[in-house]
């Protein structure tokens, strides 16, 4: 026997969804949006927004008053730029739609395998086989990038004639432009999924016992490539230094060719998981009891885990613009042993009354073992009404995930720094921001522990 499925499905972008539009966000949460623009935003410093105060320096007719400015505004360069005073960009400067420009689920390609095989050895006992395979491919387009350019006043034509212009303070001249690298496209990540099974196992009745016996290999591959948008920061920082790219505008052609040549396309991350099982399990009856046979089951299991997973150099140096990394906290290996038995009693002591009774013990290497008990009970009233009771404990061991994870990085939305807010005059231009988050996992937790009680019933009533 064997199935083969194969699904895809396109992108869906924000610009497919006529809610999106209805929203109306730049209208209704302006300050929600975000301040990497294209063109970009100049973040000044209070020395060099108070000298172009003094200057008489405007935008939109009015001297300035924060320290986010845009030589554009207030036309910006809708629709993706808009003018929006209530927004991250402020009255001076401008604040970029995202929402215009995300894609809400991303083009995915599923492939899948499943094959079974059973040969009947003699009437008592079969082999069996079963092959599985799938991969799952998935393409993330996100916004373009951003970035934070240090950049000298003589690169900006609007601030000609300005006293940072005359300055020959190097703290005046250097001026932070947040801008949007939309010449460089939108962000684009390849994620590759690849998971195998084969498993092999008898089954039949040896002894007076039915048995059953497996083992079971399994392979998991992530791997996580930047293909498209992605650009050494170093190197990209550089350019703007140096003038080729245009943070306001079209760069020029060398400027469009230094962002071709800086082009990431590799491998970023890649995560390889293994598990190796040995399990068995036989049962019998015993017995008769009033209510039928005495059944017995005993089984257990031996379990080998492995997972690693590691970054590439490029991303472990922390110099991929877009894709932040801690560094060498993406090299991880890990691994460990599972045993585990149990046994399981059943006895119909009449035809009404039925009892279980099962106990199964678990040993993690490096966190422990646990035993833990069942019972349960069902009683049947009569042919249209039976109730059901159990009580036990739980064990729950952390994953290897859980406890080894690579540290990820992340960003929140936009959100505004109160204690910036406070020593800054609400410049929400300036202390909005996506503030860099870490994930991280945890070596040292313990097991879950748990209790659980059920009660509940059964009912068939009579037909009308």
């Amino acid at each position: 026997m064997a199935v083969v499925d194969f699904q895809q499905t396109d992108a869906l972008r924000s610009s497919q969804r006529q809610f999106i539009s209805d929203l109306k966000i730049p209208e209704r949460l302006p300050h929600l949006l975000s301040s990497a623009t294209f063109p970009g935003n100049l973040k000044l410093t209070r020395a060099q927004r108070d000298a172009l105060i003094d200057d008489g320096f405007k935008i939109n007719g009015n001297v300035i008053s924060t320290r986010t400015v845009n030589l554009s505004a207030p036309g910006c360069n809708a629709p993706h730029t808009l003018y929006l005073p209530g927004g991250v960009g402020g009255v001076d400067g401008c604040t970029y739609d995202y929402m215009r420009d995300i894609e809400l689920s991303p083009k995915t390609e599923k492939t899948s395998l499943l094959s079974r095989g059973v040969l009947q050895l003699t009437p008592d006992h079969q082999l069996f086989a079963e092959l599985s395979y799938s991969r799952a491919r998935s393409w993330y387009v996100g916004t373009s990038n951003r970035v934070d350019a240090d950049i000298d006043v003589g690169l900006i034509p609007g601030l000609a004639g300005t006293s940072l212009a005359r300055s020959e303070d190097a703290a005046l001249r250097s001026i932070t432009v947040r801008t949007r690298m939309l010449e460089a496209g939108s962000r684009t990540s390849q994620l590759t999924s690849t998971g195998s099974r084969v498993l092999l196992g008898a089954t039949g009745v040896l002894g007076g016992w039915d048995y059953d016996a497996a083992l079971n290999h399994s392979l998991n591959v992530v791997s996580d490539r930047d293909v498209h948008g992605y650009l050494p920061y170093d190197a990209t920082l550089k350019g703007y230094a140096d003038g080729l790219l245009n943070p306001f505008g079209p760069s020029s052609a060398a400027g469009l060719s230094l962002l071709n040549s800086l082009q990431i396309n590799e491998e970023v991350r890649h995560a390889r998981g293994t598990m190796d099982t040995v399990d068995a399990k036989v049962s019998r009856a015993l017995g008769k009891l009033a209510g039928g046979d005495l059944m017995l089951a005993l089984g257990g299991e031996v379990r080998r885990e492995r997972a690693n997973s590691r970054g590439s150099a490029l991303l472990t140096s922390d110099n991929i613009l877009g894709d932040d990394t801690p560094g060498l906290s993406q090299n991880t290996d890990n691994g460990r042993t599972v045993q585990a038995v149990f046994a399981e009693l059943n006895a119909p002591l009449t035809k009404q009354l039925e009892l279980q009774f099962a106990l199964r013990h678990d040993h993690y290497q490096g966190i422990g073992g646990t035993t833990n008990p069942k019972l349960g009970l069902r009683f049947t009233v009569d042919k249209t009404l039976m109730l059901r009771a159990s009580a036990g404990t739980g064990f729950r061991a952390p994953s290897l995930n859980d406890l080894y994870r690579p540290t990820k990085s992340s960003t929140t939305s936009t959100l505004p720094d109160p204690v910036c807010m406070a020593e800054n005059d609400n410049d929400l231009g300036f202390c909005a921001d996506n503030w860099k988050t870490q994930t991280y996992s945890n070596a040292k937790l313990k097991p879950e522990h748990s209790r659980q009680f059920s009660f509940g019933l059964v009912a068939e009533p009579h037909p009308l």
